[in-house]
């Protein structure tokens, strides 16, 4: 979720993005789309799209994949901040994460394990994979 806006800043380098993620039985995928929300230039094509797709709880381990972003639009930033919640059933937790192959540590929000991801160019995907016990 993000605060409600007319447009993004251009001028602002790096915008941050926050998903809510429920793990399911099957896997899940989505498409964030965006334009400049000032024009009708998405008519022509000016817009920009980025899968995003979970797979279901059961696997191990559970892969989020961020794919790059496709299209461009005249508002829109250079790198993205990902903040994401990962809300699993009760009694479920983390036990390792890593981003891209990277080992990293999930922050606690209350009770629900945060990752969060600087800055990453747009026309980069990511591979988030966490294993779940």
């Amino acid at each position: 979720m993000r605060a409600a806006a007319e447009w993004i800043d251009p001028a602002q380098p790096d915008e941050q993005l926050t998903l809510d993620l429920y793990p399911g039985s099957t896997p899940s995928s989505w498409i964030l789309y965006e334009d400049d929300g000032d024009t009708v230039a998405y008519r022509e094509g000016a817009f920009c799209c980025t899968t995003i797709c979970m797979a279901a709880l059961k696997a191990q381990p559970l892969v989020i994949d961020i794919g790059p972003a496709c299209g461009h639009h005249a508002h829109q930033a250079c790198l993205r901040s990902w903040t994401l919640r990962l809300h699993l059933p009760q009694g479920r937790r983390i036990t390792t994460v890593s981003v891209d192959g990277a080992s990293t540590q999930p922050i606690m929000n209350g009770v629900v394990p945060e990752l969060h991801l600087s800055s990453v160019p747009l026309d980069l995907p990511r591979r988030i994979a966490v294993d779940v016990a």
